[in-house]
Order: C-alpha cells, then structure tokens, then sequence
C-alpha cells in the first residue's frame, strides 16, 4: 500500500463506515495519539457495552443495527473534542487510557453522566495521571444522574398538571427552545432524589409530550370536521416520528386518541 494514500482511505473509512463527520475524522487523522486513542477505545467500548445494551437503546432511542456507529461517534465527540483542545493547549496534558476512556464513553450513553458533569469526570480522568474506576469518579464529584424513564416521565406529567398555565403560554407563545430548557430545569430542580435528573432524557419526555398535544389538537379539529378515519390516521402516523422515550408508544397515544373520542362522542371508524 502506498503510504501517501494512507491518509485517504483512513478519511473515507472514518467518514463512509463510522459515520463521522469530515471535520472530526480530519482532526483524528492530523493527531495521530488521538487516532489510536479513538480506535482501540471503539473497539473496547463495542465489547464491553454488550451487558448494558438494551439500556443503551432504551436511553438513546436506536436499534441494533445503529449501536456501532453510535459507539463511534460518542468516542469522536470526546476524542476531537475535550481531549483534543487539552492535547492542543497544554504540553503536559495527559490523555486517558483506552480502556478508562471506554467506560467513560459508554457511561454517558446509558445516561449515568452527561453534560457539564461528563465535561468534569474528563478533566478528572487526565488530572488525576493514575488508573481509577470512573463510576467513582463520578459518585465522588457528585454528577451520576437518575436516568429512569418512568420516573422522568412521572415527574414531567406532575410539572405539566401543576403549571398548567405556563404550560399553554408556552405552547400558545411559539414553543422558544430557551423557554423549554427553562422548563426543564424547574423539573431537576424541583425532583427530590439524591441524584438529578438527566437533563437531556428530561428535554426529550417533556417535548414528546407537548408533540401529544399537538397530535390530539390536529386530530380534535378533524373530528370536528368529521373526518375522523383520518383523524386515527394522522394519529398514527404523528406517533411513528416520536422519540418514544414517555407517551410517545404508538399503543398508548391510540388509547388516549380512543378516551378522547368516546369523551367527545365521536366514532373511530
């Protein structure tokens, strides 16, 4: 092989078979610590995810056929992220191992870590220059998140019943984002649980059930309008582009389009 196409075929590999953007296999491809680091912790992270997989596609809504490329690109993320700005600026930065780094990774997928919390486990792993469990790491600073999804969705169901008025504002004033996130936080802070909640599964059970709103309002005015063969239709076919993290089962969504029907006195043809 000649070795000036390696660059090449490395890029097109990156980018055609894990999925990854052009800029962060270019930023691996120019590093080359970061682009071993990247490989052997992929590899590790697809092998000893195995146990915690249905987790995994609980958490981030994927199938099988997706996991590796998920795997990957959470690794690139940190790889040519975090990492390589401390590889970048410091002389004496320390990257973490492989075999830390994959805990790490698949840490954040289950939900155990994420954000600003991730971010401090990280700078952490390379600070401390020695092996370490990073669950402990992470119980030490405080940042292990509740990531259960009925106990996100209970909590985003008891927000909505007991502010009801902002929640039509919201919906009423064009949905901005910062006001979601704004939601969002009311409901971490207002859970009383040793741990907070994941702020990200929060986001995605909180706009899922404002898309039910929407469903059950466009499927209101079809009945209203009679049409409601296409009422159930419109129904189902919102459903199938949900996030399915709470009330997003096309199965429950049917049961409360039917509820909704017989309190109207509508027939479901």
């Amino acid at each position: 092989m000649d070795l000036a196409s390696l660059p090449i075929i490395l890029r097109k590999e990156l980018v055609f078979q894990h999925n990854l953007s052009p800029e962060r296999a270019g930023c691996l491809i120019d590093h080359l610590a970061l682009l071993s680091l990247y490989i052997s912790t992929s590899k590790f992270a697809l092998n000893q995810s195995e146990s915690v997989k249905n987790t995994i596609f609980a958490i981030q809504n994927i199938g099988e056929k997706d996991f590796p490329h998920l795997v990957y690109r959470e690794v690139a993320f940190w790889c040519t992220g975090q990492l390589y700005s401390g590889f970048r600026d410091k002389p004496e930065f320390c990257l973490p191992s492989d075999e830390l780094l994959s805990q790490f990774v698949i840490m954040n997928l289950t939900g155990d870590i994420f954000g600003t919390g991730s971010e401090q486990v990280l700078n952490e792993m390379c600070e401390a220059r020695e092996s370490s469990n990073v669950l402990e790491l992470a119980e030490r600073l405080g940042v292990l998140l509740n990531h259960d999804l009925c106990t996100i969705k209970s909590a985003c169901s008891e927000f909505i019943e007991n502010n009801s008025k902002l929640v039509e504002k919201y919906i009423r004033k064009g949905r901005k984002h910062r006001n979601l996130l704004s939601m969002v936080r009311r409901i971490v802070l207002d859970h009383k649980d040793p741990k907070r909640l994941h702020e990200g599964l929060v986001e995605r059970c909180l706009s899922d059930m404002f898309d039910i709103h929407d469903i059950l309002v466009s499927a209101t005015n079809l009945l209203t309008s009679h049409q409601s063969a296409s009422a159930e239709a419109a129904v189902g076919a919102s459903a199938s582009t949900m996030h399915g993290v709470c009330l997003g089962d096309y199965l429950e969504l049917k049961l409360l389009f039917a509820l909704f029907c017989a309190d109207k006195h509508f027939h479901i043809v």
